[in-house]
């Protein structure tokens, strides 16, 4: 399953930069002969309110509903992933967080051996990436992240929700200049609050992350990192340091977010619900707030 930007709703969020001497976080982290100066970052938990929080909650719900389409998916990832960059886990950071997705979805080791050897056969179905940009309710952007065969029905069968949704496709740029492509890594296990997440917050910016924080949505640490770091990132905390990584995928991080009322909430919600319901949608990211 993939990721959706979190930030959906209205939160309560401290952040702030320390100073050394109150706070152990701002400090000087020594890597190599260099040193960085690292910026506290803490955040609480989110406060939801009204329908929104009722939206937040069903779509937990559908969190669960997805993880079964992962099972048919994640042939289609591993296919794409090697097509495109190789079947190197170490190198090819697209082919592990497909690994790592099979691996959560308990798909058969001997299936997954059997689509690594079928990805290079002439015969097989060429499944590739595409982006494609909307505009949702009240000007929230979309990304939205196919795995297709064919990129025709895919965007057929989304303008067709689109049109229902009152929404239209974006121009190409006019939605993902507002979006970095980051490394994300997932991880459970650790309290949202307390010695232990601080713990993991100086571990991870010491592993070399850029942020730490806690997902309500996902129910756990979310740790992003420039792209290129993300393998290394996650060897570092496993091997180093003992924590699972339930995944690891490279995202699409808004820039900006965008406020909106709850009924367009609601709406951009439901927009979202329905795309991802097509079996050719991967991953959709947005920049709501």
């Amino acid at each position: 399953m993939g990721l959706r930007s979190p930030d959906a709703g209205q939160y309560a969020r401290r952040s702030q930069s320390c100073d050394a001497q109150r706070c152990a976080y701002a400090r000087e982290w020594t890597r190599g002969q260099g040193a960085v100066a690292v910026r506290c970052r803490r955040v609480a938990a989110r406060v939801y309110m009204g329908r929104r929080s009722e939206k937040i909650a069903t779509r937990k719900g559908k969190q669960e509903k997805l993880r079964t389409k992962l099972f048919a998916r994640v042939g289609k990832q591993i296919i794409a992933a090697i097509r495109e960059g190789g079947d190197n886990v170490e190198s090819n950071a697209a082919l592990a967080s497909a690994l790592d997705a099979a691996r959560a979805a308990n798909f058969p080791k001997d299936n997954v051996e059997r689509l690594m050897k079928k990805a290079t056969s002439t015969d097989q179905e060429d499944y590739k990436v595409s982006l494609f940009e909307v505009y949702g309710h009240e000007g929230v952007g979309l990304l939205i992240q196919v795995f297709t065969d064919n990129n025709n029905r895919a965007i057929s069968e989304m303008r067709t929700i689109l049109n229902r949704q009152q929404v239209s496709m974006a121009s190409a740029g006019s939605v993902s200049y507002n979006f970095d492509k980051k490394g994300m890594l997932l991880l459970r296990g650790v309290p949202s609050e307390g010695e232990q997440a601080d713990e993991l917050l100086m571990n991870a910016i010491e592993a070399g992350a850029e942020e730490c924080e806690f997902s309500e949505e996902h129910d756990a640490f979310e740790l992003f990192t420039e792209a290129t770091d993300l393998m290394a990132v996650k060897q570092a905390l496993q091997q180093e340091h003992g924590y699972a990584i339930e995944r690891a995928e490279l995202v699409m991080v808004p820039r900006t977010r965008c406020e909106v009322s709850e009924e367009a909430a609601e709406k951009n919600f439901t927009l979202m619900d329905a795309l991802e319901d097509l079996d050719d949608v991967d991953q959709i990211f947005h920049n709501m707030e």
